[in-house]
């Protein structure tokens, strides 16, 4: 069970007036999360992320040779039906 799952439940039995502290605080931080992706504090990040995943994407990918095809439809000797 997380931090956040423990105290919900008594988050939300708060009344208006017991909540009325955090709002100053809850929509700063909404503008924060809202500028965010605007700022550019995220891009360092991401170009992180992508690289990383792009390093692990070459690396797992390995050459197999494929065995060469053979022909599996054979003919049925009375019907002659392929199958």
């Amino acid at each position: 069970m997380t931090r956040l799952d423990r105290i919900e439940p008594a988050v939300v039995t708060l009344s208006p007036e017991e909540l009325a502290p955090f709002r100053p605080r809850l929509a700063a931080l909404d503008a924060r999360i809202q500028a965010d992706p605007t700022s550019g504090r995220l891009a360092g990040l991401a170009d992180e992320a992508v690289q990383s995943f792009t390093r692990a994407s070459l690396v797992s990918v390995r050459y197999q040779p494929h065995e060469p095809r053979t022909n599996t439809l054979r003919q049925d000797a009375t019907s002659g039906i392929f199958f």
